[in-house]
């Protein structure tokens, strides 16, 4: 399935409210968000814990649903959709970086790079598979399970599998937590790569003031309410949002 249209966003939340209730308790998650995600560029949601920006991923991913409000992909109302429908455009359009590895522990890490694409059905593109392997530094590592891996190392798989389908939108959550500097630097390049060189485009939430100075475009995320939104935000703009973010 394609986007008709690459004059709208890749996508978007219209008045979006998320409720939970804990012990009792209704907790929003998200509390009336309106955001815009740009096509072809690399925005980063920053915000303090409990602030609604895993919520926000899932919910764009179709992981989730809101409680009010709409989230489209393009012209598609992915809201309206049916669990079924919901997991056929992720597995088609949508590539997410959990903050948990989730790879198959049955499969070797070839295997778990190559999942998604053998899930929608497709052949991946084996030249473009190599360059992530290669620049996450997984060459090695493609025979072996996930078992014999370290945390850092399953979560360059888990960036990796996201990466290898070429999906129109990537979602990645907190994905450099557990990486060292060096490893960290090159999945943030091949996001950016990713966006540059392909015309995907990454949606990124971290706590991390590196990983958001990567970004094109800033949403700061507070109570599950957009506080600020920077186009083109500059390193000293990256800070300023960031000391924001945390009070």
């Amino acid at each position: 399935m394609t986007l008709p249209d690459t004059h709208l966003p890749a996508a978007r939340m219209v008045d979006g409210v998320r409720k939970y209730h804990t012990d009792g308790v209704e907790v929003r998650a998200l509390d009336g968000v309106s955001l815009e995600f740009p096509r072809h560029r690399f925005t980063t949601v920053i915000g303090p814990s409990g602030s609604g920006k895993s919520t926000l991923l899932h919910c764009l991913a179709g992981l989730d649903r809101l409680t009010a409000g709409h989230v489209y992909l393009g012209e598609l109302e992915l809201s309206a959709l049916g669990r079924t429908a919901r997991t056929r455009v992720r597995r088609q359009q949508v590539g997410v970086v959990f903050q948990g590895f989730n790879l198959h522990p049955g499969f070797d890490i070839a295997q778990n790079i190559a999942l998604p694409s053998v899930i929608a059905g497709r052949q991946p593109d084996i030249e473009w598979v190599d360059g992530i392997v290669t620049r996450l530094r997984l060459g090695h590592l493609l025979h072996r399970r996930p078992i014999e891996l370290s945390g850092g190392e399953q979560q360059r798989v888990a960036a990796a599998r996201a990466l290898a389908g070429r999906p129109e939108l990537i979602l990645a959550d907190e994905p450099t937590g557990n990486l060292d500097s060096g490893a960290a630097g090159d999945l943030l390049d091949i996001l950016r790569l990713a966006v540059d060189d392909l015309e995907q485009t990454v949606i990124l939430v971290t706590h991390n003031v590196a990983a958001a100075s990567a970004a094109d475009y800033l949403v700061v995320l507070v109570d599950g309410r957009v506080i600020e939104v920077a186009d083109g935000p500059t390193v000293d703009e990256v800070n300023r949002l960031a000391r924001l973010s945390t009070g």
